[in-house]
């Protein structure tokens, strides 16, 4: 049977329409023409909590946008409507937001490091920083793990991750005491009112860790309800000792407010709205401060903190996949294997089948394509509808994540990324980001061997070629020893060493 979400969006792809309501009810939602369809895109007012938790101001909202003044007279003149007119709005500025992101995040590492370092409590960091016991790169690793772990909490609150959907009365209560107590939009509430707040203690750093804690361990989050993601960014050891640090909170407030706030054409406030936000653009973020090198400079015995223009991008071959180049290269590459896997006697366990690797994922933004691309065709098989429901969609999207994504990446923090940006498309609550450790792996894709076979046949002679920048004597006198070992005839091969194992475990035996 089909949703009544589908039957209207069919119906708006092949009519002239260009907007629509549809409701069950409990939520309404306003849809548009969307006939180049690769993920749902609607606009959702849940009624029922309005009217259970009188939430005056949504209402307000939904009474503001879907004003019958809003919508276009005739269906011809869709165009020229005002809620069009919204809609290109709302694409604009969601680029406008992404250019800003990446400002307000170089901002904030700059204002969070500079911080720490000033804070009189910090001596033991500015001695290890002026002894050289703590680089740079590490300090702004884990900095950038710092500001990394906000932006997910505040995804993740923002779209109701943090809790399943289906909570009984007690998941419920803990679920109230988390966003009063614990919450990252609770910081946030704080950085806008600026009230109660004594500037000079540090007893919001403190509360930001003990959130943090929440999510690292168990023994922490169990209390509330709260599993552990520990993997990667939320590995108790990711942030060094940053915990021992002290940040006043004042400056804390304003390392939030610049990731959330921003001023706009007419210098008014506005929020970025995090529940929309794209996971791609936690790439598009790192990517724009591969850029720079981080670097301590001494002024007058204080360390301070400083970007340069760097050449770590460059010398790494990291650039991010835009979507226009996305978009055809999954068409291209996966729509005739979709199609073959849909013929099949069982299309569902076929298209589960499929195994797509990148290997050079990056963060994750080629992978996430692939993965809404099969999400919906296996959403469509499951359903028998051309336009799947929300819920459909994303379960779909879960299983193939689950099931047919692989990358490979040589850069960490790239690869920890690229698991976060995965755990919330595939909207796992309470699922730990380990359950990718297997499928998303760091190390280099392009060094290495192809086939196990190779490992009998000796290293290979062109693996000792000079390239520019090596020195010629050293690579060539590697190459002279490559060539002798491989021709000695006492060389053992991988074979060899198999036959020697079975033969020392016959000798154990007896």
């Amino acid at each position: 049977r089909i949703s009544a979400h589908a039957l209207v969006q069919e119906y708006l792809n092949h009519h002239d329409h260009l907007y629509a309501l549809v409701t069950n009810g409990r939520s309404l939602r306003l849809l548009r023409d969307a006939t180049r369809l690769t993920r749902l895109s609607y606009l959702e007012f849940n009624l029922e909590r309005m009217m259970e938790e009188d939430l005056f101001v949504e209402f307000a909202i939904l009474f503001r946008t879907l004003h019958s003044t809003r919508m276009p007279e005739k269906h011809i003149e869709g165009d020229d409507s005002i809620i069009e007119y919204f809609h290109q709005e709302s694409l604009a500025s969601g680029s406008r937001i992404r250019e800003r992101l990446s400002i307000a995040v170089e901002d904030s590492l700059k204002l969070l490091a500079n911080g720490l370092l000033k804070h009189p409590k910090n001596t033991a960091l500015r001695e290890k920083v002026l002894n050289q016991h703590l680089d740079s790169k590490t300090f702004f690793l884990y900095l950038l793990r710092f500001i990394y772990r906000i932006l997910f909490l505040l995804v993740t609150e923002a779209r109701h991750l943090i809790y399943p959907e289906d909570r009984d009365d007690d998941t419920e209560r803990k679920r109230s005491i988390y966003f009063n107590y614990y919450s990252i939009s609770r910081l946030i509430h704080l950085a806008a009112m600026q009230i109660y707040v004594d500037p000079r203690k540090t007893d919001l750093w403190r509360s930001l860790f003990t959130t943090f804690y929440l999510f690292e361990k168990s023994v922490f989050g169990q209390k509330l309800n709260i599993n552990p993601l520990g993997s990667g960014l939320f590995s108790p050891d990711a942030l060094g000792n940053l915990n021992a640090q002290n940040l006043d909170n004042k400056l804390l407030l304003k390392v939030l407010s610049r990731l959330v706030m921003f001023e706009n054409e007419n210098k008014q406030l506005v929020y970025v709205n995090y529940a929309d936000l794209d996971v791609e653009e936690f790439g598009s973020v790192y990517e724009g401060l591969l850029e720079y090198d981080a670097i301590f400079n001494n002024h007058s015995g204080m360390p301070v903190f400083q970007f340069v223009k760097g050449s770590e991008r460059t010398s790494s071959g990291s650039h991010y996949t835009p979507e226009e180049l996305v978009k055809p290269l999954i068409d291209h590459s996966l729509k005739l294997l979709i199609q073959e896997k849909i013929k099949q006697n069982d299309p569902e366990k076929a298209l589960l089948s499929l195994k797509i690797a990148d290997v050079s994922a990056g963060s994750g933004h080629i992978l996430l394509s692939a993965a809404r691309k099969i999400a919906l065709d296996l959403a469509r098989i499951r359903t028998g509808e051309d336009q799947p429901s929300p819920p459909s969609i994303r379960q779909a999207t879960r299983d193939v994540i689950c099931n047919c994504i692989y990358g490979v990446d040589k850069n960490p923090l790239a690869v920890e990324l690229c698991k976060v940006a995965l755990w919330l498309e595939a909207h796992n609550p309470g699922k730990p980001l380990n359950f990718l450790d297997h499928r998303i792996k760091c190390g280099d894709a392009i060094v290495g061997l192809v086939h196990k076979e190779e490992l009998n046949n000796s290293i290979a002679s062109q693996a000792f070629k000079s390239m520019p920048d090596d020195d010629k004597k050293i690579a060539s006198t590697f190459a002279k020893r490559n060539k002798t070992e491989c021709s000695d005839k006492d060389q053992l091969s991988f074979s060899d060493l198999k036959q020697f194992d079975q033969f020392f475990q016959e000798i154990n035996k007896n």
